[in-house]
């Protein structure tokens, strides 16, 4: 049977995918691994600091509102002229409104008119409106309006002078003159005036601005992905969104998280407090655009190793050709030698290491060709050795007594010993005269066993036997009948001339790698260990 082995051309494949492919792949990997984790370090390093940037503009453009709501107290004769009303029960006449129109109404009017975020400015007490300017049109002031009723006339006189802001109110004291008119959104700043020595609120101030400011902060920064801006004042209200669809849902976003849902999308979530307001600014970066980019530098990355991959295999190939040419070359000189012919001498094309292995085969073939003719003569004294050991081993006088044994077990009717004891013989003459010289440790012992059981049937209870070996050794090599006439001298000179019961005992033990330690003993009337060449069955076991 011929064994097949692994092509070399594969060996060389395996080692190729190994030392090459395989690593290469994985430095492309950590590499393409290593380039994502830095492209999101830089995304969340720009994010940071445009966070940043954002909310020191966002805590100054507050400032500058806050800044415009104290303009009241930049001017002495407003405040005279508030206490002439106040001692005239709180509501102005003409002349009244007159002089506030001189005292504050220039700066108020100078600082909407030159800024596009403010829409109007107005000037309340709990008796009405004192004082108002807007940018808009289409509409008018409701003079029935209950201020001091109004959320954001309550919070300003609670906080005694502080400034307090409204995010995305509504104008709801503008009435409108025509269809055209739609009350926008604003941010307000509210305070109240108060008298600095006793802190008694005169009045509030309401400045209304539109979210151009905003428009104008956040469109200015621009991101490499779809993305959504929103800030909320510190009491988590939304100030400002520039996705207007489900705004209002972001008001309760968890600034811990690192991505959230939004309108059905996945996003990536920067926050960023600003500290002296408490607002917060949310930059939300699309999810699956950012993972975009990242997938497409594994793309670039894998389409490069792929590159590297077919060079790489063709270089291989080409020069992995000459080697399997080397050894193709080997291999037809080892079928020359196996086919017998021992005179053929080869040259391969190129000189390398492999030209040495060819010499050397071409130099072993001829010592091989002056070796034959003795092996042969080997083989003949081999012949005869083995033929005087079938000899000794199976002799006429054996089969005699066993025949005769054969014959006694038919008389006294014992089929089951009789048809055991023909089994026995059977397979000991097929296993004597098969052709091959070696067989396995199994098949020795099997082969004495039944070469001992056709003697218990000569010999009754005189002869009793033990065979052991180790399972795992059952495959060892072992030269076919080399064991038999050892077994055969210990019944024939040991335990047949004894005049009482003996035992032989054959064990096997695992002595050494690759060597077993067989040992065949009896308890018989023993022997002179000078005179064994004398006996042909150990001679020839030595042989």
């Amino acid at each position: 049977m011929e064994i097949k082995y692994p092509r070399f051309s594969w060996r060389l494949l395996r080692n190729f995918l190994l030392s090459t492919a395989i690593p290469i792949a994985l430095f492309t990997f950590l590499l393409a691994h290593s380039y994502q984790k830095e492209y999101n370090a830089d995304v969340s390093t720009l994010v940071s600091t445009t966070l940043d940037t954002t909310a020191r503009n966002l805590h100054t453009y507050l400032a500058e509102l806050e800044q415009a709501s104290l303009m009241p107290y930049y001017e002495e004769s407003f405040f005279s002229i508030l206490g002439r009303i106040r001692q005239k029960g709180g509501v102005p006449n003409t002349l009244d409104r007159m002089d506030l129109e001189r005292s504050i109404g220039n700066p108020l009017s100078f600082s909407q008119y030159t800024r596009d975020d403010i829409v109007d400015t107005l000037i309340a007490n709990e008796n009405g409106d004192l004082f108002y300017t807007t940018s808009l049109i289409n509409c008018s002031l409701d003079t029935d309006y209950a201020f001091e009723q109004s959320d954001w006339y309550q919070a300003a006189i609670e906080k005694q002078g502080k400034a307090v802001f409204f995010p995305s109110s509504s104008m709801e004291y503008l009435g409108p003159e025509n269809d055209n008119f739609q009350n926008p959104k604003v941010l307000s700043v509210v305070r109240s005036i108060v008298n600095l020595k006793t802190r008694q609120p005169l009045c509030v101030i309401k400045i209304d601005a539109n979210m151009a400011a905003f428009d104008k902060m956040f469109q200015e920064i621009t991101w490499h992905v779809p993305s959504i801006v929103a800030v909320t004042d510190a009491e988590n209200r939304l100030v400002y969104c520039n996705s207007p669809e489900n705004a209002e849902s972001l008001i309760n976003l968890q600034t811990t998280a690192q991505t959230i849902k939004y309108n059905n999308n996945s996003y990536y979530l920067y926050h960023k407090q600003e500290d002296s307001s408490q607002w917060n600014v949310y930059v939300l970066l699309d999810k699956n655009s950012i993972d975009q980019k990242s997938n497409y530098i594994y793309a670039v990355a894998f389409s490069l190793y792929l590159l590297g991959l077919l060079c790489a295999t063709f270089l291989y190939y080409f020069h992995s050709r000459k080697m399997v040419n080397s050894v193709n070359t080997i291999h037809d000189m080892a079928n020359e030698i196996r086919s017998g012919n021992y005179t053929g001498k080869y040259q391969f094309a190129k000189n390398n290491e492999l030209q040495l292995v060819i010499d050397s085969v071409t130099y072993i073939a001829s010592l091989l060709r002056e070796k034959i003719k003795e092996e042969y003569q080997l083989r003949l004294q081999q012949k005869e050795l083995q033929l005087k050991a079938l000899q000794s081993q199976i002799n006429p006088h054996f089969l005699f007594n066993t025949l005769n044994g054969l014959i006694a077990l038919n008389q006294l009717d014992k089929r089951n010993e009789l048809e055991r004891s023909l089994y026995a013989l059977t397979h000991m003459l097929r296993y004597t005269l098969a052709k091959t010289t070696d067989s396995t440790l199994e098949q020795e012992m099997r082969f004495l066993n039944d070469y001992c059981l056709l003697q218990k049937l000569r010999f009754g209870q005189r002869l009793n036997y033990s065979i052991n070996y180790p399972p795992s050794a059952a495959q060892f090599p072992i030269p076919r009948l080399i064991l038999q006439p050892l077994v055969e001298n210990a019944v024939i000179h040991g335990i047949e001339p004894s005049q009482h019961a003996g035992f032989l005992a054959i064990d096997v033990l695992e002595y050494r790698e690759n060597e077993l330690l067989i040992t065949i003993e009896d308890d018989g009337i023993g022997f002179q260990t000078e005179n064994t060449s004398e006996h042909i069955g150990i001679d020839n076991v030595r042989q």
